[in-house]
């Protein structure tokens, strides 16, 4: 299945999206097949849930982007975006997926801010999670950035996130 993916994104658009061709072919091999779950063997270094921060360059281990999106979206999201692709191989492959959401009355932005989301109720966050990914529980648990009080002007790469532990007036949440 990430074989035959590769092919049909080089049949579509070339090549021209980088490491996200890895992180879109690592997840439609648990589109086709879900029980294996391989995919877990790379969450666990540098992907959105383990270093939510700072998880760029792009690949197998982001494959929770695409998976995102398909859990929000439908699958079709991501024919959309390679089609996109290939009509527009030149365009920043960001703006690619804002254009394809855009389409979905939804954003980058948005998805982003829903990505940083779901990675906090992953692993031992999971149980009870109000909203998330499928498979969380078997994720590994996010890191806490720090604890702050009041709130934090910190500066995060595109699509990065921070989880924190913020207190005010002696609570904790």
């Amino acid at each position: 299945a990430h074989e035959l993916k590769h092919a049909s994104q080089y049949a579509s658009s070339r090549w021209t999206e980088g490491g996200w061709l890895e992180a879109d072919a690592v997840w439609s091999e648990d589109f086709v097949f879900d029980e294996t779950d391989d995919y877990l063997r790379y969450l666990v270094d540098g992907s959105p849930v383990s270093d939510p921060a700072r998880w760029w360059p792009v690949s197998y281990e982001d494959c929770l982007f695409p998976r995102l999106l398909a859990e929000r979206h439908g699958a079709g999201v991501l024919v959309d975006f390679f089609a996109r692709r290939a009509q527009s191989p030149g365009e920043p492959v960001l703006g690619s997926y804002d254009a394809v959401l855009r389409e979905r009355a939804s954003s980058l932005a948005d998805a982003a801010g829903t990505l940083g989301l779901w990675t906090w109720f992953c692993g031992a966050n999971a149980p009870g999670r109000p909203v998330g990914f499928e498979e969380a529980s078997r994720y590994p648990a996010p890191p806490i950035a720090g604890l702050v009080e009041g709130t934090s002007d910190g500066r995060l790469p595109e699509l990065g996130t921070h989880h924190v532990l913020a207190t005010a007036f002696g609570r904790s949440g």
